[in-house]
């Protein structure tokens, strides 16, 4: 057992030394290696290979620092570093093309240029600001790429949209389908959900529409039965009719077994139609000869009933006969017979023609009918006066006349338009008369007033236009309220100088103030200042008045201050009399001032003489003043008078 143990112990240190000597002989052996892939990267370098150079020169290196091979490794890192030059050069070309697409928005070639610059900056270093740049670049270009597919798809969508608004739910299908790959290609779920919402609503309505046509099939498949059987139009008509309507509904929903089988429908249809085209023909031609002759016998008619009934009769005929003529022209359009289609286009447009002109009778029928309303409505207007509504439609009613030729109708209209006219001017003088009245009146002329009034009234009875009547009417009443307020004003102010002339002032103003009050209201400027002046002169007056009064009072005070003065004088002389007497011992004494005394005195008697002429003259100047006021209020009196 121990013998086994050292055995094993022993193998292993064998095989110990076997590797090291295994991997001493690979080290001592890499040189072969390292300059293998250092030419490599040299021939790479040369082709401008730059990045399987640079895989090349950094298993170079490797080799040689396994090997410890100095030299070896610093002319690769020599080269390495020529290499990450041509990387970064080629790295920059190449990003400055991924710019410029990506700025024109150009994202596949933004993309392919970028990942060209990446694979050469990662070559370098696979963490380098560098490509996190082109990284940046084609992710932005793959989200534009994305955003610009959404809005092509958005696009598509809308015209699908539009498509199926329209009806043209094959085609709407096709696109909204289109737009659909692009969202789920750019995983844009709200337009992914709303594409698939619109196929969903397309499919159902699809449904719908090949259900409806496969019930028009049916009809028409029956209906193509009854015409083998029974060789009519009226099957015919429902053959092609039905089958239409389902090939048009096949067509929209793109379902081709069913729009080939309405064809061959309408197709077999029109081959058995040519049997009877000459019994359509003859029925369409019979309806056409009823139509003329009942057009005929309408234009005879003289009656407005009868000859709309003809009218009536005529319509109907060629409404027929028109209807079949379109049904044969529709079948020989089916058959691309165009010498048919030729045919019975001109029959068409024969019974279009005949149409239109009884339609143009039926309008001037209508026409005369409303003409002769119109004048209506302007004789009513007329004859009660209004001249102004009545012209217009008189007017109207003579273009309807003249566009039907109807001469009688355009003569009794220019009549009444004369009559009108003649209205009219008179009407407009009544106004200029009103105009006068109104301007009359305004400055209390009654006299001209009533007498334009009176015309102005004459003219609107003439004419019987209530409305000029009534307005005649209400100024004639204005005119006499003014005229009666103007006599109450007039006996207001007669008065007032009655009681001014009495010397009742308060009186008088009062009134003349109550007379002013109303001419103001009649607008009677004369009055007005009549009324004013009679006022002032009450006032100027009563204060001239008042100062003689007070005059007069001046002067009898004075007389009594001159009677005290004389008495005074009288009881002083006498008693200066009695004291000379008494005192002739004094008297030469007092001599001088007795003289000195008297002669003040005299002095003061000439001051008080003087002021007494001066009030006299005062006195007579206001007399005289009164005397010329009263006078002036006689010449006032009698100019009123």
């Amino acid at each position: 057992m121990k013998k086994s143990k050292k055995f094993i112990c022993l193998i292993a240190v064998l095989a110990f030394l076997l590797y090291l000597a295994a991997d001493t002989w690979a080290i001592t052996n890499t040189r072969p290696l390292a300059d293998a892939n250092y030419l490599e990267a040299e021939k790479a370098y040369n082709r401008s290979d730059y990045i399987n150079a640079s895989d090349f020169a950094k298993m170079a290196l490797r080799y040689y620092i396994d090997g410890g091979y100095v030299d070896g490794q610093m002319k690769t890192n020599e080269l390495i570093g020529k290499i990450d030059e041509g990387l970064n050069k080629f790295g920059d070309n190449y990003y400055k093309e991924a710019l410029k697409y990506y700025n024109n928005k150009d994202w596949d070639n933004a993309m392919i240029w970028a990942q060209k610059a990446r694979d050469q900056y990662a070559a370098i270093d696979s963490s380098s600001a560098n490509v996190q740049k082109c990284d940046l670049i084609i992710s932005q270009s793959n989200a534009g790429k994305n955003e610009d597919n959404v809005k092509r798809a958005d696009t598509v969508y809308t015209n699908a949209l539009k498509l199926f608004d329209s009806g043209d739910y094959k085609n709407s299908r096709q696109m909204a389908s289109e737009a659909l790959m692009v969202y789920n290609q750019s995983n844009y779920q709200d337009g992914v959900l709303k594409c698939n919402a619109l196929i969903q609503e397309i499919d159902r309505r699809i449904n719908q529409i090949r259900s409806t046509a496969d019930i028009n099939d049916l009809r028409a498949n029956e209906a193509y039965k009854r015409l083998n059987e029974n060789r009519n139009f009226a099957d015919y008509k429902d053959v092609i009719t039905y089958a239409q309507q389902a090939k048009q509904l096949y067509a929209q929903i793109g379902y081709d077994p069913g729009y080939n089988h309405s064809v061959d429908l309408i197709n077999d249809a029109n081959q058995i139609i040519y049997g009877l085209e000459e019994a359509f023909k003859l029925n369409a031609a019979t309806k056409f000869n009823e139509g003329r002759n009942a057009y005929l016998l309408g234009r005879g008619s003289p009656e407005e009933k009868v000859k709309r009934s003809y009218f009536q009769n005529a319509t109907d005929a060629y409404n027929a006969a028109n209807a079949i003529y379109q049904q044969l022209y529709t079948w020989a359009d089916d058959i691309k017979d165009y010498g048919k289609k030729n045919e019975y286009s001109d029959l068409i447009n024969q019974c279009n023609g005949r149409l239109s002109e009884i339609q143009q009778e039926i309008e001037y029928i209508d026409l005369g009918k409303k003409a002769e309303e119109l004048y209506m409505d302007g004789y009513t207007f007329f004859t009660k006066g209004d001249c102004k509504n009545a012209s217009q439609p008189v007017t109207d009613a003579k273009t309807l006349f003249n566009r039907v030729n109807d001469i009688s109708g355009v003569f009794k209209c220019d009549t009444l338009l004369y009559q009108i006219n003649d209205c009219l001017n008179k009407m407009t003088q009544a106004e200029d008369l009103l105009q006068n009245v109104s301007r009359y009146y305004g400055i209390a002329d009654y006299a001209n007033a009533t007498s334009e009034l009176e015309k102005a009234t004459r003219i609107y009875e003439a004419v019987k236009n209530q409305d000029g009547i009534n307005k005649c009417a209400a100024f004639k009443q204005k005119i006499s309220d003014s005229i009666s307020a103007k006599k109450s004003a007039d006996q207001l102010l007669a008065q007032a100088r009655a009681d001014y002339i009495s010397r009742k002032f308060e009186d008088s103003r009062k009134e003349a103030d109550s007379a002013k009050k109303i001419y103001s209201e009649i607008n009677y400027l004369a009055g007005v200042t009549n009324a004013t002046e009679l006022i002032k002169s009450n006032n100027d007056l009563e204060a001239k008045l008042s100062q003689e009064a007070q005059i007069n009072m001046m002067i009898t005070v004075a007389a009594i201050v001159l009677a005290i003065v004389v008495v005074l004088v009288g009881t002083w002389m006498r008693r200066v009399q009695k004291a000379k007497k008494e005192k002739e011992k004094q008297e030469a004494q007092k001599q001088t001032a007795e003289a000195v005394m008297k002669q003040r005195q005299e002095q003061e008697r000439l001051q008080e003489e003087a002021k007494l002429r001066e009030l006299e003259e005062e006195r007579k100047k206001l007399k005289a003043m009164i005397a010329e006021e009263m006078r002036k209020i006689e010449v006032e009196k009698r100019s009123d008078l």
